[in-house]
């Protein structure tokens, strides 16, 4: 019955939090630079998760996966803007 119901909780804590953060940030502030951190700090959240949940741990393969998915969904991206379907 864990397995089930904790994902559901951890998002709804995380958007608790994300939505206090959200408030508490100053109305000069950047958003584009609050957003920036929040990119970094998830993405260091991730290796950190990824490196202690994997059993291998080979995060430059799981790297090199992502970038190689990253260059194919960009070319069709470019194909489609330069054909006008996009």
């Amino acid at each position: 019955m864990l397995a089930l119901w904790w994902p559901v909780v951890l998002i709804v804590v995380a958007d608790v939090i994300y939505q206090i953060c959200a408030k508490k940030l100053s109305s000069v502030a950047s958003p584009l630079a609050a957003l920036g951190v929040t990119y970094l700090v998830s993405a260091l959240t991730c290796v950190l998760l990824f490196e202690s949940l994997s059993p291998a741990g080979d995060i430059m393969a799981a790297l090199a996966a992502v970038l190689i998915a990253i260059a194919v969904v960009s070319r069709i991206a470019g194909n489609l803007e330069k054909n006008g379907t996009a």
